[in-house]
Formats: structure tokens, sequence, C-alpha cells
């Protein structure tokens, strides 16, 4: 498991997001968090068994400089066009709500436009839309708002489609790591866990938020990996 501790030391440089937009995020954190995930994956199954994509993307992470970061970067671009245990409109409708929720109005266009020509139907545009509108609704810290929130989240989210809320759940999680809400992160990991979706895939999930927010997203990697352990544990014995 992650030592959050472990990460105090981590220096911090400016980082380009896909979009070109320069933001303030850890660099010299990659490789950390990178070789922290092999590690994990690899007490999973075998790395060599992942799909390609996932395998590279993991592999080069774990060992790179700033031209190496780059070109990770540039992959990541690539990756929401590509099959893997998601297919490529899961990912591009995943990718399509982080664009909403960071008001990106070319990223929105792209999204959109890729998930249309995928046949993705008016229901599954406006699934993601309401997402986006629960998401931004989301209460922070410990607000007395949260159980009601949770509870109404719950009941949108719940469908005796699997593949519904399965989707509603994987970009509610996308959104939730690049909000950096705990709570967020904990509810959606779980209940999509729940749901039949895997861990392999939700590491899926977590190249299209970077590609989306830039290296901050990896700073939720720790608490994505201590809330998996935690459900593995509870689970243990069901």
């Amino acid at each position: 498991m992650i030592n959050r501790d472990d990460l105090d030391h981590v220096q911090y440089y400016p980082t380009i997001t896909c979009s070109g937009i320069l933001s303030l995020s850890g660099i010299v954190i990659i490789s950390f968090i990178a070789n922290q995930i092999i590690i994990h994956i690899c007490n999973l199954q075998d790395l060599d068994s992942m799909t390609d994509t996932s395998a590279q993307f993991m592999r080069k992470a774990s060992n790179y400089g700033l031209q190496e970061y780059l070109e990770i970067m540039g992959e990541l671009s690539q990756i929401s066009t590509k099959k893997g245990l998601l297919s490529r409109l899961q990912k591009e409708l995943i990718t399509y709500g982080l664009a909403l929720y960071k008001n990106c109005q070319r990223c929105i266009s792209i999204h959109e436009r890729e998930a249309d020509n995928l046949k993705a139907t008016d229901f599954e545009f406006n699934q993601v839309k309401k997402i986006i509108l629960f998401m931004n609704a989301s209460p922070h810290g410990d607000s007395v708002l949260w159980d009601n929130w949770e509870y109404n989240w719950r009941d949108y989210s719940h469908s005796k489609i699997k593949e519904r809320q399965q989707l509603r759940e994987m970009v509610a999680l996308a959104v939730a790591i690049v909000m950096q809400h705990e709570r967020q992160i904990y509810l959606h990991l779980t209940t999509a866990l729940d749901s039949g979706i895997t861990i392999e895939e939700i590491f899926e999930i977590v190249p299209l938020a970077m590609l989306m927010d830039g290296a901050p997203t990896l700073s939720q990697i720790p608490t994505l990996l201590t809330y998996y352990d935690e459900y593995q544990k509870n689970n243990a014995n069901v």
C-alpha cells in the first residue's frame, strides 16, 4: 500500500496537459506513483497479460525524463481512440464527461464528434450531461448535504441495465479524480466495483483523466489504491 508520507519529499514543476495548457503539478511524482501502480498491478495479475496500451504506458511512466514524459502525454491523446478493456465508445463518453466538467469548449466539440461517430445515442449524451450536473452539485467537505446528495445519486445511478450503471459510475469516478474529492472517489470506486467493473478497467480511466487534467490527476492515485485495498479487505469473506 502507498504511504502518503512518502510523497512529502516530491518536488513540483510545471507540466503540460494534452490541451497545451501550462499547469502547476508534480512531474517527479509520476515516476514514484507509476512504480507504485506497477507493484499494485503485479499483485493483481501478470503485467504482460494487461492490454498493450496499459502495459506500455505503465512501463514507460516508471522510468522517464522530461522528453519521455512529453511523449507519454502525446500517447495519452491517442488512448481514447483505442479499444482496450473498455470500448472506444465508453472511453469517448468518459472523456466527453470530463470535457463538460472542465468546460473546455474545444474538448467538448472533439469528443462529442468522436462519440457521435461511434454511434453514441442522444440518451447516452444526455446521461453524461446529467452526471456532470450531479457532480457539479456535489457537497464538499463535511457538508450536512452529503447524505442527501448520495441518496439521490444512488437512486439515479442504479439501473436494471448493468451497462448504464457502469457507465454512470465510470464517468463520475473520472470526474471525482479530477475534482480530487475523496468521498466521491470512494463512492464511485466502490459502486463501480459492485456493478462488475474490474480494477483493471478502472486503471484505463486514469489516463483519460490525466489527458484532460494533466499530472495533478496522479496525486489521487494513492487515494484510489488505498480505497481499493480497503474494498478488497471488506469483501474478502463475502
